[in-house]
C-alpha cells in the first residue's frame, strides 16, 4: 500500500482540480489517500464537493488558519510568525505520521506550499505540482501588470516568506534549512503544466525538461465534455434573463476592492463602461457580473451605488459554466474564467485602464479584444456582434491560443494526471 497526500488550499480551483483525480485514484486497491484541506473558512465543509471529497480519500485532515493575535504591528507581526511556525510544524508532523510516498501540490506560489515542498523535500518525500491556475505556481507572476502598492506589497510578502522558510525553519530542520531548497526547484520532482505554453515558463525559470510534463487541467474536463444546455437554461430561468436577447458575462478578478489588477477608481469605471457600452448597442444586451466568491457582495453593491447596480445583473453564488454556455460574449481583468470563456468558445475582451501591461496574454495573443479607455467599449462590444472579419479572426486565435494553454481539449487531462502521479511515486 502506498500513500499519496493530497493538499489543497480553496474549493473553487484547487479542491476542485483535484476532485477528478482523486475519483480516477480511489478505485486503485493499492492507494491510500490522504487529503490536507487548508483552510480559513469553516463554512467550505458544508460545500458538496468538499463532502465528496471526504468521501473517496482514507484519511481527511484540516488545517484552520485563525487569527488570533492582536492587530497591532508588533502582534501582526507575532500573528504572522506564530501562524508560519504552527503550520511549518504540522506538515512536519504530519510527514512523520503518515509516512506518505508522495506529496501533491497545487502550486509553489505562496508560503504554505513552499514550505510543503521543502520540508517533504527535506525528509526524502517526492513531490507532484499541477498546475491550479493560467499563471504556473510560482513562476509567472506578471509583476509589472500589477498597481505599484500590491507590487510593494507582495514583495515585502514573499521576502516574509523566504525568511521563514529559511531561518524561520532552523529550529524545525537545523541548518540544512538555511541553504537547501530555497529556490524551490530542487524540491519539485515533476510539474505538471497545462500546455505548451506553461511548459515553456517553467523552462525559462529554471525547471528542466525531465522535471516538466504537460497534462492539461483535469477540472476543465468536466467543462470540455459536459452538455451545458438544461443547466444552463434553468439557470437563466432563475435569474430572470431572456436567452433570446444576446447578453455579457463580466468576470472580475479577486480584489476589487483591495486594488488587485486596477484600483477602485478604475474598477468603477469599468463596470460603468461595459454598462454603458451595453446598452448603447442597436439591440439590447443583458450585462451579468459574476463576482468572485472571495468578494463580500453587501460591499461591491455599496461602492457601485444602486443607480449602476440597478443596469446589470450581479451574481456571485451561482454555477460559471452554465452561465458562460448561454451568454453571447464576456468580458475580464486578468481571470482564469476568461480562459474558460474561450474554452466555451465564446468571444472575449479584455479591460485595461492602466499603462500597465495586461496580467494574461488573451489580447497580445490575438484571442481578445483589448479594451484601454471607457469610450472604446461600445465599439468592441459591437465589433464583437456584428464585423465578420472580427469575428473570424477572434475565432481562430481562440482556437491556437487554447491548444498552447490547455493541451489537446480531449476531456483525459484527469487520466493524465493520475497516469503521472502513479509514475511519480516511488518504484
Amino acid at each position: 500500500m502506498r500513500t499519496i497526500l493530497f493538499a489543497a488550499g480553496n474549493i473553487g480551483c484547487q479542491l476542485n482540480m483535484f476532485l477528478p483525480v482523486l475519483r480516477e485514484l480511489a478505485r486503485d486497491e493499492g492507494l491510500r489517500l490522504v487529503l490536507l484541506y487548508l483552510d480559513s473558512n469553516p463554512a467550505h465543509e458544508l460545500n458538496p464537493m468538499f463532502i465528496e471529497a471526504r468521501e473517496l480519500v482514507d484519511d481527511l485532515r484540516i488545517h484552520h488558519f485563525e487569527a488570533s493575535m492582536p492587530q497591532t504591528r508588533l502582534g501582526k507581526l507575532r500573528r504572522v510568525v506564530d501562524t508560519a511556525t504552527t503550520f511549518q510544524r504540522g506538515v512536519k508532523a504530519l510527514l512523520e505520521e503518515i509516512r506518505p510516498d508522495l506529496v501533491v501540490l497545487p502550486n509553489h506560489k505562496n508560503f504554505r506550499y513552499k514550505a510543503f515542498s521543502k520540508i517533504a523535500a527535506l525528509h526524502d518525500v517526492r513531490v507532484l505540482v499541477v498546475q491550479d491556475g493560467l499563471s504556473p505556481g510560482g513562476m509567472r507572476t506578471r509583476m509589472p501588470s500589477l498597481p505599484r502598492s500590491y507590487r510593494t506589497d507582495h514583495a515585502a510578502r514573499q521576502a516574509t516568506s523566504a525568511l521563514l522558510n529559511s531561518v524561520g525553519m532552523t529550529a524545525l530542520e537545523g541548518p540544512r534549512a538555511l541553504t537547501h531548497f530555497n529556490h524551490g526547484h530542487g524540491a519539485i520532482t515533476k510539474v505538471a503544466t497545462w500546455g505548451e505554453a506553461s511548459r515553456q515558463i517553467a523552462l525559462d525559470h529554471g525547471y528542466t525538461p525531465s522535471q516538466i510534463a504537460i497534462t492539461g487541467q483535469p477540472r476543465f474536463d468536466h467543462m470540455l465534455m459536459h452538455d451545458w444546455e438544461q443547466e444552463c437554461d434553468a439557470l437563466y430561468r432563475e435569474l430572470g434573463i431572456d436567452r433570446a436577447r444576446k447578453s455579457l458575462v463580466y468576470l472580475p478578478t479577486n480584489g476589487i476592492t483591495g486594488g488587485f489588477l486596477a484600483d477602485l477608481d478604475d474598477q468603477i469605471a469599468i463596470f460603468k463602461a461595459i454598462v454603458d457600452g451595453a446598452e448603447a448597442q442597436d439591440e439590447p444586451v443583458t450585462v451579468i457580473a459574476k463576482l468572485h466568491r472571495a468578494e463580500k457582495l453587501d460591499e461591491i453593491h455599496r461602492i457601485l451605488g444602486p443607480e449602476l447596480v440597478s443596469r446589470m445583473i450581479v451574481v456571485q453564488d451561482v454555477p460559471l459554466y452554465p452561465l458562460l454556455h448561454g451568454c453571447t460574449l464576456a468580458i475580464t481583468l486578468g481571470s482564469t474564467a476568461g480562459l474558460e470563456a474561450l474554452g466555451f468558445d465564446k468571444p472575449l475582451i479584455t479591460m485595461n485602464l492602466s499603462d500597465r501591461p495586461d496580467f494574461y496574454h488573451f489580447a497580445e495573443r490575438g484571442a481578445a479584444v483589448r479594451v484601454t479607455a471607457p469610450h472604446e467599449m461600445k465599439g468592441a462590444v459591437a465589433s464583437i456582434l456584428s464585423d465578420e472579419g472580427v469575428q473570424t479572426r477572434l475565432a481562430e486565435a481562440r482556437a491556437r491560443f487554447l491548444v498552447e494553454e490547455m493541451y489537446t481539449l480531449d476531456g483525459k487531462a484527469t487520466q493524465r494526471v493520475a497516469e503521472l502521479i502513479r509514475e511519480t511515486l516511488p518504484a
